[in-house]
């Protein structure tokens, strides 16, 4: 007796995240392979060291997975150079032309830090992934900012961007950054230094940016901190706010839905010269001093170490802002640990009632708590 498909596609999706499964199942059934292909391969990574990049491509030339693999992500790692000196390296330059033929593929993350960029690199990005919506690029080498953006232009229907500890080796031209009309979420996490502030203005100037997460250290002069970002403010819906030297001025973001404040050390051995634990009620003033103000929900993500040192963080002043926020609706508190030290700081009444507080224990490390498209979705 044959099953019908969707008892097929009901077993397959349950099985989603058990690869030897989903294997297995293709070999047993013709039924299931779209299916299970899917689910293996819609979310595919390359570690791109030269086994891995021919491998890989040998089964894309084949042309049976192409339909399946929605994102790609293009990763590179120190240790691949360390342990594999015999082999050649995966030359983004030269071997990123390679991958074509992805009707599929929306999403994708480039971490490559080997060499610069060059024009065949950019043409590659430009002939092969044309129909991207989603772009990451982590720790590549850039001649210029300029750069970045004149790839990114030449995707149309980029609406979703990450650039991550870029290194930009020469000097921005004296021109204005081009923006980019379709985009929606901006994920930023680099230095930015008063000879290129004007990136900071380059992020203000799009007016349809509702989603932006900023992990930076402005290494300008305090009185510009605020002012190249402050036309942005009033848009913006999301805001993940990561490392930073400055506390923004956000009494301005009065559309703001959702504020997540990342990267707050509470444990003494994290002596970080810019986030501070008295960040968050004074932001949280800014905000909520604005009766303007539509912030619904507030992520706090914590770093402790012993149980103690969650009396680092202010209660009383954050209790006081919670209590007179009309609009706020949740507030999700994730820890690296010790969740029963938060728990009685509630049962203590330093929170007040009747939110809806979620409590999470994460295995945080604030030297890998990088901004990513992933890990800032809404």
């Amino acid at each position: 007796m044959s099953l019908p498909q969707e008892l097929h596609d009901y077993i397959i999706d349950f099985l989603h995240l058990q690869r030897q499964s989903l294997c297995s199942c293709s070999l047993v059934c013709k039924a299931w392979l779209p299916s299970s292909r899917y689910h293996l391969f819609t979310h595919s990574t390359v570690r791109v060291h030269r086994n891995n990049l021919n491998s890989f491509l040998e089964m894309h030339g084949s042309g049976v997975l192409n339909p399946y693999i929605g994102r790609l992500d293009l990763e590179s790692h120190v240790i691949d150079d360390r342990w594999r000196p015999d082999e050649p390296a995966f030359l983004f330059n030269e071997d990123l032309s390679r991958f074509t033929g992805l009707p599929a593929l929306r999403y994708l993350r480039i971490h490559y830090h080997h060499e610069d960029i060059a024009p065949s690199f950019a043409a590659a990005i430009s002939h092969n992934f044309s129909q991207l919506t989603e772009l990451e690029f982590s720790s590549v080498q850039f001649p210029t900012f300029a750069s970045v953006l004149a790839i990114c232009q030449t995707l149309p229907f980029l609406r979703r961007l990450a650039l991550s500890q870029l290194s930009l080796h020469q000097e921005e031209p004296d021109a204005p950054l081009p923006t980019l009309p379709h985009l929606t979420m901006l994920v930023f996490n680099n230095y930015v230094r008063s000879d290129n502030i004007q990136i900071l203005k380059w992020i203000a100037g799009h007016p349809g940016l509702r989603s932006l997460a900023l992990s930076t250290r402005l290494f300008i002069p305090d009185e510009l901190e605020d002012q190249p970002l402050a036309s942005l403010w009033p848009r913006l819906q999301h805001l993940i706010l990561g490392h930073s030297t400055s506390i923004p001025d956000l009494s301005g973001a009065i559309k703001l839905h959702t504020l997540e404040l990342r990267a707050i050390p509470l444990a003494s051995r994290l002596n970080f010269q810019h986030n501070k634990p008295s960040d968050v009620p004074d932001i949280l003033t800014a905000i909520f001093g604005n009766p303007q103000t539509k912030l619904e929900c507030v992520v706090l993500s914590m770093y402790l170490d012993e149980p103690g040192e969650i009396e680092v963080v202010q209660w009383e002043r954050v209790a006081s802002l919670l209590r007179g926020a009309r609009s706020l609706r949740h507030v999700k508190i994730k820890l690296s640990a010790h969740k029963k030290a938060l728990k009685r700081v509630i049962l203590e009444e330093k929170l007040p009632p009747p939110r809806a507080y979620s409590l999470r224990v994460e295995n945080l490390v604030p030297a890998l708590e990088i901004l990513s498209l992933v890990n800032c979705a809404e």
